[in-house]
């Protein structure tokens, strides 16, 4: 099964990331749930105070912005995380600043371009990409947020160059979640109009961008021989960032239509309540995403080191290790956002988006599903399997388009949430499949048998609960709290948290409730 390591392989072999590890770890995990936090207090504020109408153009514009911010930023923010660091690290100062200067000037004059144009058509001629009405006037304010939200991409993943986990939770944890939270409670205060909302929304990621380079140039200030060679003649390596970025540009344009392809359908064929009935809940569903998305950066070097040093039981064993942990640490979740799904949505959202209730339980089924069969695509990305994982994005991305085409005419958001959570499990079965094939991960690991076993008895319970009793949100929520904390101790002996997390094994509360007895003794 092992071919030779791959560049990152020996990279992070030689130099695991000091944000990784520790105490950084915590802290990247700590501020992740910070943002939820802040940005479900800003999802439930907008859905609560605007129209359908209203909160839906704005969702849907947002999904376009999101799109141009991601074909603007020309993959530089994953690409300068790689040159800039070999800079860094070879101390070639003049290539470092050279290529940071070289970033953010193509973002900028491709942000002047798309925003300016997009203002003299509408402004002069009298004509929107969007025709005309809501989405026409949103569109003309949020288009600032492409080259906003492309520059501080690049501003965060400089952030990791420089190995200042503290600056990234700052800035993209803690930072941006406050400012769109407070311009949303003052528009709310003001009584404003869906206009201020965008207004606010794009001063508030302006402020950030702004905020993150001071932070930046601070952080630079006390490296000291880093900042005084900002001074030397600076060398500007265009042609080698546009020849590693334009692949990555067109990945991560793809992924993003995938994840903004529900909301553009919806638009198309349906209209913006479609649209808002949909977006309302799809950020409570991606919920079952945190612990993957969170921990994926601890994978991924782990494996790596294994993959150099072709040791296949250690391999396997991390793979089902980690698919176990994920399907605990995220179970709470999907018991509130699955189980408890009407409850849940009539109070956070309100009785009008009583009807998505229906869509969140979908959509989060799908996304725990995910997240429980673990880190199958960084897997066969560590085995550079990559022709594998464009035959599967592809499939799935097909899958999903004829599914929003055949489903929204007749089901409207409940067939887009239909044909979303068919594609991710499609996807997810298709990455399975390529992995035992391809690599030293074995089919099913026994281990995992009394972690399904856990999950799908209590999740029964639950469901049964609910339909026969029918309790109060908050008793439902208890039920639900209290059968997490049993799947959690049920599988206490399987479940290795600190070799992902070493810095939690220093807390009393942990070492009782998680680790194994035979850890203990």
């Amino acid at each position: 099964m092992f071919a030779s390591p791959p560049p990152q392989a020996e990279q992070q072999e030689s130099n695991p990331p000091k944000g990784a590890s520790g105490l950084s770890s915590v802290m990247l995990l700590a501020g992740r749930v910070v943002s939820l936090l802040l940005n479900l207090a800003v999802q439930v504020l907008v859905v609560r105070f605007f129209t359908k109408l209203d909160y839906g153009a704005f969702a849907f514009v947002l999904s376009i912005v999101s799109v141009s911010a991601t074909a603007m930023a020309l993959g530089m923010d994953k690409t300068l995380g790689r040159y800039a660091a070999i800079y860094l690290q070879n101390r070639d100062f003049p290539k470092l600043f050279g290529s940071i200067c070289t970033a953010f000037t193509l973002i900028s004059l491709l942000g002047f371009v798309c925003v300016g144009g997009i203002g003299v058509v509408s402004i002069a001629f009298g004509v929107s990409p969007l025709g005309d009405g809501l989405n026409s006037g949103l569109l003309l304010v949020l288009i600032l947020l492409a080259p906003l939200n492309a520059l501080d991409s690049v501003v965060v993943a400089l952030f990791g160059v420089f190995a200042s986990p503290l600056s990234i939770v700052w800035r993209r944890h803690v930072i941006g979640p406050s400012l769109k939270l407070c311009s949303v409670a003052l528009v709310i205060v003001a009584s404003g109009n869906i206009y201020w909302l965008a207004a606010g929304h794009a001063l508030a990621v302006g402020l950030g961008v702004v905020l993150g380079a001071v932070l930046l140039v601070r952080l630079l200030k006390k490296e000291g021989s880093i900042y005084e060679a900002v001074h030397t003649r600076w060398e500007y390596p265009t042609r080698e960032l546009l020849g590693h970025s334009l692949p990555l540009m067109s990945t991560d344009v793809v992924m993003l239509l995938r994840s903004s392809l529900a909301i553009i359908s919806l638009e198309l064929l349906q209209g913006n309540v479609a649209v808002a009935e949909y977006r309302a809940v799809s950020p409570l569903a991606r919920l079952n995403e945190v612990v993957v998305t969170t921990l994926a950066v601890l994978f991924i070097p782990a494996a790596s080191r294994m993959f150099a040093r072709k040791d296949a039981a250690g391999i396997n064993s991390l793979y089902w290790q980690t698919a176990s942990t994920l399907a605990i640490l995220s179970f709470p979740i999907f018991a509130a956002t699955f189980v408890l799904a009407g409850p849940l949505t009539v109070l956070l959202l309100g009785e009008q988006y009583r009807s998505s209730a229906a869509i969140l339980s979908i959509l989060a089924l799908a996304y725990y599903i995910h997240t429980s069969l673990g880190f199958n695509t960084q897997m066969l990305r560590v085995y550079g399997q990559v022709r594998s994982i464009v035959m599967t994005d592809i499939t799935a991305f097909i899958f999903v388009l004829f599914g929003y085409i055949l489903l929204i005419p007749a089901y409207g958001p409940l067939g887009a949430a239909i044909a979303t959570a068919g594609g991710l499990v499609l996807h997810n079965l298709m990455n399975q499949y390529w992995l035992v094939r391809t690599t030293d991960v074995k089919f099913f690991d026994a281990r995992y048998v009394t972690t399904l076993t856990s999950i799908v008895a209590s999740t029964l319970l639950l469901v049964g609960a609910q339909q026969t009793l029918a309790p109060h949100v908050a008793t439902s929520l208890c039920m639900a709290a209290i059968a997490s904390l049993i799947v959690l101790y049920w599988n206490r002996e399987t479940l290795d948290l600190s070799s992902a997390i070493p810095a939690l094994s220093r807390f009393a509360l942990f070492q009782r409730l998680v680790r194994p007895r035979a850890a203990r003794h």
